[in-house]
């Protein structure tokens, strides 16, 4: 959060001495922003900032619909186009929001429909396990071997992909019965459609190849499809500027469960934005939905049954709609035919759901804790209402409710409202669980806090040195609340600076230099040494203090001529000559893949992996070269 800051009104203060001490007293470093701050300094940029990416997704939908209506209108019989055009738009989507870090999800995917192949051509009945199994390790290593900041690019992604991928396999692959199914495996383009189909591979959700396939679509004609879009997409750009913004500002660290309650709901509203933002995708892609809601067309999420829900079990079905209806059609149901219990089953579909998460701990330990608190709950509630002949269960009464104490008949009897009660505080319950679950959730709740006081120290000891400097300046008098800005702050815009020094791992010439490198690049932000350069001010620009001066933070970066793109296709097409590696500058690993063609084709996948995944770089250390 952005903070602002307020200087006293030195200009009309009694003394206005330079030595004066308190002349430089505050009225405090940091003040409570105001509602019209931050809406202009939080709300606004946050909106813009992701109206891009908005632009994005929805345009490309919206292309895909209009040229599947297309090609179905002219060529209706040509099955392949339509998948085309959706494959095509999906890339198109994935590019222009991800660069190229997507294609590590485009071979993993590939991977996975040779392996369906491989499982159909021998007609095994373990189709769907076995590739469910496959996908789920590989997105486990893939995580593990790349970077927290390549892979966090592409998790959800990979994580939509990956449930179309098993549902796929269980769909094409053996019935519940043990037998193979007798409809036709879609050929790879079918399957890469399915996958990349830009209404659902950007933010989900998770539908069934029927449904993509599915000719019957939303016509642009219906004036109702504008009407969701806009709902939809206003609802989402609200929810976001709520979990960013106003829930921080409102924020207190007075109250604990108020806080407690209030970064849970941020972490939901953040929630709130994918869910809203998916349905505006899904609505102008002409997906169908069986009973559309009147304001909002297919609906992935209902907040009002998040944020008062009747039990933990709704809370869950309601949180993300076509995830459970995934994991209750090809997890549940087929641990529950295969073992029996309701406990295992439930459990396991719980682990599930946390592995196609990835390692991430709080995620968890809180589906690890639904799945408890779940069966506790049940089972809890399932045994009262048939003690007690009341609706006392995890789902809502229906018409038909068959116990003799409900409030659907006898609304305001005695008995009524004592089961009103009892579910009202098994509602209150679920909330408390909600708000508990919400904060072990939010994982960035701490680095934060610890970002906010850590931003917060920096300003303050930007403004002491400030005032320090304007304490010894006295000579030249200059004023931080004056018009003049000092010559150390000004931005790189406005400064002509050299580039970092090279010492070469040489430790004494950085000690008697005073500043340098090292070493040059690095994966990560940490691995990034950070020197001072020598900066000049252009001679046009008029500021306050000297105008050459040592500026520090400044990354040791250098590039060279390697190009990113030039490497992956030498990769994928000559690979197995080691051009990727001669481009690099690795002569040596070279002729060893060249004379070995390539591992016998095991190196060239390898070296393809390696380069996606960031792991294989320019050999003198540089970066890629971003201008291109």
């Amino acid at each position: 959060m952005d903070y602002y800051y307020e200087y006293e009104d030195l200009d009309n203060s009694k003394d206005n001495d330079i030595n004066s001490e308190e002349d430089y007293e505050y009225s405090g470093y940091l003040t409570a922003e105001s509602l019209k701050d931050i809406c202009f300094a939080c709300a606004v940029p946050s909106t813009i900032q992701i109206g891009r990416y908005i632009i994005v997704v929805l345009s490309c939908s919206l292309m895909y619909h209009l040229l599947r209506s297309s090609l179905e209108n002219a060529w209706p019989s040509k099955e392949s186009l339509h998948h085309l055009s959706s494959m095509v738009c999906g890339f198109l989507a994935l590019y222009l929001s991800l660069s190229y870090d997507w294609l590590i999800v485009l071979l993993l995917c590939l991977l996975a429909y040779t392996l369906i192949l491989v499982i159909s051509y021998y007609q095994s009945p373990y189709e769907g396990m076995g590739v469910a199994i496959f996908t789920i390790v590989v997105q486990l290593a893939c995580e593990y071997f790349m970077t927290h900041v390549e892979w966090q690019k592409v998790r959800g992604v990979q994580m939509v992909a990956a449930m179309k991928t098993i549902s796929f396999a269980f769909d094409f692959g053996s019935k519940e019965t043990g037998e193979r199914s007798t409809a036709k495996l879609p050929d790879l383009l079918s399957y890469l459609g399915y996958i990349f189909c830009p209404t659902t591979c950007m933010l989900g959700p998770w539908m069934p190849y029927s449904i993509y396939n599915q000719k019957q679509r939303i016509s642009l004609k219906d004036s109702r499809w504008l009407l969701w879009i806009l709902t939809n997409v206003t609802l989402a750009v609200v929810s976001l500027n709520l979990s960013n913004c106003f829930i921080p500002w409102l924020r207190s660290d007075d109250l604990l469960w108020v806080r407690l309650y209030l970064d849970a709901f941020a972490v939901r509203c953040s929630h709130y934005f994918i869910s809203f933002l998916s349905q505006a995708t899904v609505v102008i892609g002409g997906v169908p939905s069986q009973k559309p809601d009147y304001f909002l067309g297919y609906k992935i999420t209902q907040p009002l049954n998040i944020e008062f829900p009747r039990s933990l079990h709704s809370l869950v079905r309601f949180w993300n709609i076509p995830m459970h209806q995934w994991l209750k059609k090809y997890i549940f149901r087929k641990l529950q035919i295969a073992y029996g219990s309701y406990f295992i089953s439930l459990l396991f579909t719980y682990v599930i759901s946390a592995l196609l998460h990835g390692f991430h701990t709080k995620v968890h330990l809180v589906l690890l804790s639904l799945a408890g608190f779940t069966y506790i709950e049940n089972n809890l509630r399932s045994t009262l209402a048939h003690v007690y002949d009341s609706c006392l269960e995890v789902n809502d009464c229906n018409k038909t409710c068959v116990y003799k104490h409900c409030p659907r008949r006898k609304r305001w009897s005695s008995d009524a409202l004592l089961v009103r009660f009892i579910n009202f505080m098994f509602s209150n319950l679920a909330i408390l669980n909600l708000a508990y679950l919400g904060v072990m959730m939010s994982e960035s709740m701490m680095s934060k806090s610890a970002y906010a006081i850590q931003a917060r120290s920096d300003r303050e000891q930007q403004v002491s040195g400030a005032v320090a400097l304007t304490r010894s300046d006295s000579a030249n008098n200059y004023r931080i609340w004056g018009p003049k800005v000092l010559c150390s702050m000004l931005p790189e815009d406005f400064l002509e600076c050299n580039k970092p020094i090279d010492h070469k791992d040489n430790k004494t010439a950085k000690e008697e230099k005073g500043y340098g490198c090292l070493k040059f690049g690095g994966l990560n932000y940490e691995d990034v040494e950070h020197t001072k350069v020598l900066c000049t001010v252009f001679s046009d620009i008029d500021c306050h203090g000297p105008r050459t001066f040592l500026r520090d933070g400044v990354p040791c970066i250098r590039y060279s001529e390697h190009y990113f793109l030039t490497t992956l296709l030498y990769s994928l097409l000559l690979g197995f000559l080691g051009m990727d590696r001669f481009c690099l500058g690795q002569t040596g690993t070279a002729v060893g893949k060249l004379l070995t063609l390539g591992g016998v084709g095991v190196w060239w996948v390898v070296d393809i992996i390696l380069l996606l995944t960031n792991r294989l770089t320019p050999e003198d250390g540089s970066n890629w070269n971003p201008y291109v």
